[in-house]
């Protein structure tokens, strides 16, 4: 089975069609044809796979196991605001 290549999408926003893909490595190819397209009058927007999106990809996991995953890195995330007020950055003052 060979797996899909994860790929950055550039999106026309109002119907949610995907104008054009690129691989990872053509970031400011992506950005590039996004902006032309916005000089055309076009509301457009960028989908560029997660760091946690290509290491689950690149480690072979399952939807389910991408899943439990992802909700792990909420749940890491929301323990570190608790600690610090909102913010994993500044420490809450008493």
């Amino acid at each position: 089975m060979v797996k899909e290549k994860l790929k950055i999408q550039v999106i026309e926003t109002n119907s949610g069609s995907v104008m054009q893909e690129f691989d990872l490595d053509q970031l400011d190819a992506a950005y590039a044809l996004a902006g032309s397209l916005e000089e055309m009058g076009l509301d457009i927007s960028i989908n560029h796979p997660t760091l946690s999106d290509t290491l689950s990809h690149s480690l072979g996991l399952s939807e389910e196991q991408i899943k439990d995953y992802k909700d792990s890195l909420i749940e890491e995330i929301d323990e570190h605001e608790g600690d610090y007020g909102g913010s994993c950055c500044f420490k809450k003052e008493d």
